[in-house]
């Protein structure tokens, strides 16, 4: 589990962990974690990795957006 905010696409997680499927193709990503995150092309972690930050803090608009992983 990461300490800290992950937003995708408006949807706040506190203290974010595991898989988040994202629900449209694009994705913005508004971060403060101190955990990596990891933008997957398709659902549940699955594609090609489209984007990848070693936590901090941030924004991160991409497409596609399928998934973000937190590690």
């Amino acid at each position: 589990m990461a300490s800290g905010t992950l937003t995708i696409n408006g949807t706040t997680h506190t203290n974010p962990s595991g898989c988040y499927n994202v629900d449209s193709n694009s994705a913005e990503i508004t971060y403060d974690i101190d955990s990596e995150i990891t933008v997957y092309s398709e659902r549940d972690g699955k594609g090609n990795s489209v984007s990848r930050v070693s936590g901090g803090q941030g924004t991160i608009n991409t497409s596609p957006a399928g998934s973000v992983v937190v590690s």
